[in-house]
């Protein structure tokens, strides 16, 4: 936790958002949580979508836990693949499905906020055409033969099994059809009349029960590439370019002239393509904000030593042969002229230097407010804090558990305090004491 100096923030705006492509704004002095305050308020005053990078993954996911907190608007993340570069493994199908997922609707967002670490924002992804156009919509009383369906799915990288139970994987039982779409939260079971469909349910994976009739489905592919015969073709003829061809039965180029796709496939996706892969850059709405904390070069730069260490290492297995690290993923030099064509914000820790974009926003650190079981008043740290500092209290709690407990803790030092069940809105001007000091309790969300 962080508190800040100042309560004209809650009047009126410290500072100003870029709106111009290569304007710059810096944060300063913005201990632990500050950051998901300050990002709370720019996603709350921008007119339009913004993007936070962070450096790693766990920090991307306690921003998104901390933002959630404040705001009501859309929070979301991109997940990065959960392999190292150049893996023999591919991700998990819960995670493609749900990096899919985000890229096929991140052009249409209009307000919120997506938090992706810097090494997700580096990976290059596939075309924006390809996605949307390999995309399918399935409709109650659509014409459309169970056999076309399937030739359809397994174009776009769908496994056909005996039960359904992973994304990308369908299973035919005569007139019934289950799918697991790309991007869903649930399987559907699709009800065939001749050629026509006469229902769509979604349904249990482990009970295998009947939820609820939706009107329409919407299927994303199972990759991001293609995998029909005209693109293998594709793939073929520029791997000879790239590559010698041998004959062993679990070299890539084979595997992936019969249609398999073998683990860690994901390394060769430019071989599918006739242009180069194109960064996330490009799903960007226009009025994207970017908000990036400190250190980002760093982190960049350690990610890019850590791929070109692991593409010298194993480039020379030559059953798998290896594409160059820049067809794959932004280099350090690259994604920073892609963040200059951005207005940005960076969120700093440290004091700033008094400059041009620079403002320095008097968050510090907390006191140390741990309960002290050894003394007699184990509580006296909060208890005093809370007498003398000149703001809001709020404590954030997981259950019903926790808040009894804190309200017995609360009761001890005779702390009043309001239980929070309804919105902030309906409750952040209620004061408790007769100087208008406030302490409430809320749930996490």
């Amino acid at each position: 936790m962080s508190i800040s100096n100042s309560r004209s923030r809650f009047l009126s705006h410290r500072y100003s958002l870029p709106e111009c492509a290569g304007h710059l704004r810096r944060l300063g002095q913005l201990s632990c949580s500050a950051c998901a305050v300050e990002c709370t308020e720019i996603v709350e005053r921008h007119k339009g979508p913004v993007m936070l990078i962070t450096p790693d993954m766990q920090n991307a996911l306690r921003r998104l836990n901390e933002i959630q907190q404040f705001t009501d608007q859309r929070v979301m993340t991109l997940y990065d693949l959960e392999t190292i570069p150049y893996d023999g493994f591919s991700p998990h199908q819960d995670i493609s499905s749900s990096r899919l997922s985000r890229l096929y609707h991140l052009p249409n967002i209009v307000h919120g906020v997506i938090i992706l670490p810097v090494n997700t924002l580096m990976q290059l992804v596939c075309p924006h055409e390809f996605l949307h156009g390999y995309a399918l919509v399935l409709k109650t009383g659509q014409r459309l033969s169970r056999n076309k369906l399937r030739s359809q799915l397994e174009q776009t990288g769908y496994y056909s099994v005996a039960q359904v139970m992973e994304h990308g994987e369908f299973a035919p039982w005569g007139a019934l059809f289950d799918l697991y779409p790309i991007g869903s939260e649930e399987p559907y079971l699709i009800d065939f009349f001749d050629d026509e469909i006469n229902s769509l349910n979604t349904f249990e994976v482990d009970r295998q029960r009947t939820l609820s009739e939706v009107d329409a489905i919407n299927l994303l592919p199972a990759h991001e590439f293609p995998i029909d015969k005209n693109d293998i073709e594709l793939f073929r003829s520029q791997w000879r370019e790239q590559f010698d061809v041998r004959r062993y039965p679990e070299y890539i180029y084979l595997q992936a002239s019969k249609g398999t796709c073998p683990a860690g496939f994901e390394y060769w996706q430019p071989l599918f393509f006739n242009q180069p892969l194109p960064s996330m850059f490009s799903y960007l709405p226009a009025n994207t904000l970017i908000v990036n904390k400190s250190n980002l070069e760093k982190a960049a730069t350690r990610f890019w030593q850590d791929i070109s260490l692991r593409y010298q290492s194993g480039r020379i297995d030559p059953m798998r042969p290896l594409l160059a690290p820049d067809t794959l993923w932004l280099r350090v030099d690259a994604l920073f002229i892609e963040l200059k064509a951005w207005p940005r914000m960076a969120l700093e820790t440290v004091d700033l230097a008094a400059q041009a974009g620079n403002i320095n926003l008097g968050y510090y650190a907390l006191p140390n407010l741990a309960v002290q079981d050894q003394n007699k008043l184990p509580l006296n740290n909060l208890h005093r804090f809370v007498a003398d500092f000149d703001g809001s209290v709020i404590f954030s709690l997981e259950s019903e558990v926790r808040r009894e407990q804190l309200q017995d803790l609360l009761g001890r030092i005779k702390l009043g305090y309001l239980a929070d069940p309804a919105p902030r809105s309906g409750t952040a001007d209620r004061p408790l004491y007769d100087d208008g000091r406030r302490v409430r309790i809320r749930f996490l969300r």
